[in-house]
């Protein structure tokens, strides 16, 4: 515009000289961009779902510990929620601009999205159970509940492995863990009292039924998750 005012004759070699100048350009960018230095974000996401994996693993660690250590370090706590969350917020950004990338360059596609699913439910499950930690962890530490957090991280150790088959626990072997059984016979014993038409139960032991039932439910659905995980993973990785 300005230039139409200095000289409104010249306006249109202005316009076309700027025209070509940008088409040459646009072009030089794509194509470096997509041949010369390329960097598309599947090649960056393996190293994305370890670090959420590995992250996801610490942050349960930290929770589980509250409930066989009443001394559990706070600190700790914080510090792998807060890694566990930053790890999660860089896979999702990550998938979010593989989104953006040309479609031949976003292989497995449905594969990335249902690990990134899997990895924010992991997170979530594993927060609730943070929060049944802050309340009922120092009232029910106990070391029937180490065989189950055992579980779980045998369960996360099958996500370093590049090969092979992965076949989770029959659910009738998770019954069978201490504090599984222990749960079962607080809920035997309530189903007792109310076949006898005693409603009478103590409310300690329906507080406790209650509240165990609720820590456990979440450390099945953590493994059921985490079994999930590696099952995307091997798909990956195989595919």
């Amino acid at each position: 515009i300005t230039f139409h005012f200095l000289n409104a004759q010249g306006l249109n070699i202005v316009l076309q000289d700027r025209i070509i100048d940008t088409a040459i350009g646009s072009a030089i960018a794509y194509v470096v961009s997509y041949f010369v230095l390329p960097a598309w974000e599947h090649e960056q996401i393996d190293a994305f779902m370890s670090d959420s994996i590995r992250d996801n693993r610490k942050y349960f660690n930290a929770v589980a510990k509250l409930f066989t250590d009443a001394a559990a370090d706070p600190n700790s706590y914080k510090i792998s929620r807060k890694e566990a969350f930053v790890s999660l917020a860089n896979l999702s950004d990550n998938f979010q601009r593989m989104l953006s990338d040309p479609k031949n360059q976003q292989p497995k596609l449905p594969l990335y999205h249902q690990f990134v699913s899997a990895s924010h439910m992991l997170t979530s499950h594993i927060a609730a159970l943070s929060s049944y930690a802050q309340q009922y962890g120092a009232v029910y530490a106990h070391s029937d509940f180490q065989p189950f957090i055992n579980l779980i991280n045998k369960t996360f150790d099958e996500t370093d492995k590049k090969t092979g088959t992965y076949t989770a626990l029959p659910a009738s072997e998770i019954n069978e863990l201490p504090i599984i059984k222990k749960v079962q016979r607080l809920l035997d014993q309530r189903k007792k009292d109310l076949e006898q038409g005693l409603e009478t139960t103590p409310d300690d032991t329906r507080k406790i039924l209650s509240e165990l039932s609720s820590v456990t439910d979440q450390f099945r659905l953590i493994h059921t998750i985490t079994a999930d995980t590696v099952k995307i993973l091997r798909q990956i990785r195989l595919t």
